[in-house]
């Protein structure tokens, strides 16, 4: 994060000082993410034997604290607001719970197919719900659209565990899943300076092109960052693990 923040600088004329760069040199998300680490880090010491209980009032608080946030009729809760870095937690602590709940218990999947249809149907009733983000009167009816949100977390986790998926992921093309899935951060991380409207007239072909150049960018980000993380190791430097793929 701190090499893509020094760089986008130089690069892309982004002009930051070094409390931006430590801030938000990653961009809101990531920032967002390290407020929650600290957040979880205390849920974690008071409540880890009841993280159920924990997510179902981080929900209902979320959902309260709407009416705080809301500004205007069109409020997006999804959108341009910082209403966002709260709801945002119960899934950070969703996931905290499924990777408790995965080492006190495998997680057995009989039909992948059923999980995809659960996931399927939750994804539908989200987008049902957020139709009412622009209802006057209504627009409070988005705050619920987080129940089946949380549902497709949960199922398409579910549906990763199935057979067919371990299979899949154990595969060749499981591999350039792999890879790419590995680069998220640094995709996250990049793309916002590399998407452009000047190879529009190659349509569809613009859009290959500049996904390539995302991921070839995103994995020469993090070749660097291994590079920068390994130079203040007393150790030398480890040139397979600097340009691992995978």
């Amino acid at each position: 994060m701190f090499v893509w923040a020094v760089l986008s600088c130089l690069l892309f004329q982004r002009e930051k000082d070094i409390v931006g760069i430590l801030l938000t040199g990653g961009g809101w998300f990531v920032s967002c993410i390290m407020v929650y680490y600290v957040v979880l880090y205390f849920v974690r010491k008071a409540c880890f034997n009841h993280l159920r209980a924990a997510l179902a009032v981080s929900v209902a608080v979320s959902m309260g604290l709407y009416w705080l946030f809301r500004d205007g009729a069109h409020f997006n809760m999804y959108g341009n607001t910082y209403y966002k870095w709260v709801h945002y937690f119960s899934f950070m602590l969703q996931g905290c719970l499924m990777g408790v709940l995965s080492r006190l218990r495998a997680v057995e999947v009989r039909s992948g197919w059923l999980e995809l249809l659960k996931a399927i149907g939750c994804a539908a009733l989200f987008y049902a719900l957020c139709a009412f983000k622009g209802s006057a009167g209504l627009n409070w009816v988005q705050t619920l659209s987080l129940l089946p949100l949380l549902g497709v977390t949960h199922y398409v986790y579910r549906l990763c565990n199935a057979g067919c998926a371990k299979a899949l992921y154990h595969s060749r093309a499981g591999w350039a899943m792999r890879a790419i899935g590995g680069l998220c951060l640094e995709v996250y991380l990049v793309q916002n300076s590399l998407f452009t409207d000047k190879l529009n007239s190659i349509f569809p072909f613009n859009i290959l092109v500049v996904l390539a150049e995302i991921l070839a960018v995103a994995y020469a980000l993090r070749c660097l960052g291994r590079i920068w993380s390994q130079t203040f190791k007393e150790a030398d430097y480890d040139w397979k693990e600097v340009f691992r793929l995978v």
